[in-house]
C-alpha cells in the first residue's frame, strides 16, 4: 500500500455517476437529500413546485421531488425553466438557461408558518460570493440550497444567522429551508465569478472527508497544497498567488449538510499550470465497512456547472488510520498567466 507524507493512500473502485438537474427552483435538492439521508433537511417544509427533467435510459433515475419533499411535480417541464442536460466527459453538464421563472412568481408559491416568517436578503460580497442574512423570529436550523450545493446552518440566540457563500452562477438563487416548515428566496447579482475557478465538494454527516487541492503540482502538504487544515487566505486569492477553501455546515447539527469550497483567482493569477483536484476520505469508525456518498459540482466555462455523484463501500476497519484519494470527480483546471 503506498504511503504519501506518512499517510497510506489507497485508490478506491468507486461508482460514478452524471448528476442531472431536476430543476432550477429546488437546485438538485431533492437527489441530494436522497442520496445523503433526509435527516438534515426540513420535515415537512413547503418548497417550491418544479418539474421533473427527463433523463437518458443510460442514466440511472434520480428519486423524484414528490419523493423527499412531499408534493407532486407537474407533468412537464414549463419553457420558462429553460434547463438542458448535456452529456460532458466529466460528468453531465446542466445548463440552467436564461429565461428563469421570475422570483416574484416563486416567492409566490412559498407559504411560511403563521408567526414564524423569516426574512432572507442576499447581496454581491467580495471574492465572488453572496453575503446572506437570515432572520428568523423562531430561530432554529435549516438547510441553503444554491445551484444544487447544500449546506445546513443555524441562526444565534436572537434567531439570526449571517454568512459569506461562495456562488455558482451570476445571477445566484438561495432557497432556506427552516426545520419547521418555513422557506424562503434570495437573490444576489455576482458578476465577477467569471474571475474566479471554482468547485464544491459535499456530504451529509462528520464523516472525515475533504476536499484537497494541488495548486501548480504541490506536494501534499507543501505551500499550494490547499485544504480544509491548510485553508488559504483571502489575502493570497486577492493578490493572485493561490486559493482558499471554505467549509459550510460543519457546526450546524448532528448530521449536517457539509460542503467545501474551493476557489482559485484565475483572472489575476501570478502563475500559470494545472490545478487538479480530489476528494479525500479517511477510514476511521465512522466510515470503514460502511457505504458512504458524496458529490462533486464545477464551475466550468461559461459560467457551465458539471456535477458528479460517488457511492461506494469504504474498505474495512483493518484498514483504519488509511485514506482514500479519489480524483476522478473532478477534472483538473487550467490556468494561464493574469494580463
Amino acid at each position: 500500500m503506498p504511503k504519501l507524507n506518512g499517510k497510506k493512500i489507497i485508490m478506491p473502485a468507486a461508482t460514478f455517476l452524471a448528476a442531472i438537474s431536476i430543476g432550477f427552483a429546488v437546485q438538485n435538492a431533492d437527489a441530494l437529500a436522497a442520496k445523503f439521508g433526509n435527516d438534515g433537511g426540513a420535515a415537512g417544509s413547503v418548497a417550491p413546485q418544479v418539474p421533473e427533467l427527463a433523463i437518458p435510459d443510460s442514466i440511472a433515475p434520480l428519486p423524484s421531488a414528490a419523493d423527499v419533499l412531499g408534493f407532486e411535480p407537474a407533468a412537464e417541464a414549463p419553457a420558462e425553466f429553460g434547463a438542458t442536460a448535456q452529456l460532458a466527459s466529466a460528468g453531465m453538464d446542466y445548463g440552467l438557461g436564461s429565461n428563469l421563472t421570475p422570483m416574484g412568481d416563486l416567492q409566490g408559491q412559498i407559504a411560511p408558518l403563521e408567526g414564524c416568517d423569516i426574512t432572507v436578503t442576499a447581496e454581491s460580497g467580495p471574492m465572488a460570493t453572496a453575503i446572506l442574512t437570515v432572520e428568523a423570529p423562531c430561530g432554529g436550523a435549516g438547510v441553503i440550497h444554491h445551484q444544487g450545493m447544500m449546506f445546513s446552518f443555524a441562526t444565534d440566540a436572537a434567531g439570526k444567522a449571517q454568512m459569506a457563500v461562495p456562488a455558482l452562477a451570476e445571477k445566484a438563487v438561495f432557497i432556506v429551508e427552516m426545520n419547521g416548515g418555513v422557506s424562503a428566496v434570495a437573490v444576489a447579482d455576482v458578476p465577477d465569478l467569471a474571475q474566479y475557478d471554482r468547485a464544491v465538494l459535499q456530504w451529509q454527516g462528520k464523516s472525515d472527508i475533504h476536499l484537497h487541492a494541488s495548486e501548480f503540482g504541490a506536494r501534499n502538504g507543501a505551500q499550494g497544497h490547499v485544504w480544509a487544515e491548510a485553508p488559504g487566505s483571502i489575502d493570497a486569492v486577492e493578490a493572485g498567488t493561490g486559493g482558499q477553501i471554505m467549509v459550510l455546515g460543519a457546526n450546524a447539527s448532528v448530521s449536517p449538510f457539509i460542503a467545501e469550497i474551493y476557489t482559485y483567482p484565475k483572472g489575476n493569477s501570478l502563475q500559470a499550470g494545472e490545478i487538479t483536484l480530489s476528494a479525500e476520505i479517511g477510514i476511521d469508525e465512522a466510515t470503514c465497512g460502511r457505504d458512504i456518498a458524496a458529490q462533486s459540482i464545477q464551475v466550468g466555462a461559461g459560467g457551465a456547472l458539471s456535477a458528479v455523484d460517488l457511492t461506494m463501500t469504504v474498505p474495512g476497519c483493518d484498514a483504519m488510520g488509511s485514506y482514500l484519494i479519489v480524483p476522478a470527480m473532478f477534472t483538473p483546471y487550467q490556468v494561464a498567466l493574469a494580463g
